[in-house]
């Protein structure tokens, strides 16, 4: 049994406890007690709180931006895009997925026939792409 509960003290302060325990039942399968501790999890709640409140604050910002921005992460995967840029570069809603990689989508389009300009050497104009983008990331 577990469940995370919230209380009010004198001062009007939430506190939050995550309860977590086993119920205990004699032979007959009657309920003696409950074994379990509290945890005050007031602060981790807190914090949740928080990194919803900025995750709001920057998806709304980035949204918000004319332009079709684009964030990554780590190995310049997609973490996110705004309206603008799935405007832009996948109109279908099948290729900006969050952890995809450019070259994924790169090489998706191509697959898909949206560069024209790459039929005669594609894995040549995949590589050129790249290259390019990665200069002007300065990744060189």
């Amino acid at each position: 049994m577990r469940s995370s509960i919230a209380s009010i003290d004198r001062s009007g302060e939430i506190h939050w406890v995550l309860d977590q325990g086993r119920p205990i039942y004699d032979n007959d399968g009657t309920l003696l007690w409950i074994d379990g501790v509290l945890f005050d999890i007031t602060e981790r709640k807190q914090m949740e709180g928080e990194v919803q409140r900025l995750q709001t604050r920057m998806t709304d910002a980035i949204e918000k931006h004319r332009r079709g921005l684009r964030p990554v992460g780590r190995g310049r995967a997609l973490v996110m895009c705004n309206k603008k840029y799935r405007e832009l570069f996948d109109p279908d809603g099948k290729l900006l997925v969050a952890g995809r990689s450019l070259e994924e989508v790169i090489r998706m389009n191509v697959a898909g026939g949206r560069h024209p300009e790459s039929n005669a050497d594609p894995e040549g104009w995949i590589q050129e792409r790249l290259r390019r983008y990665r200069s002007a990331m300065g990744d060189s």
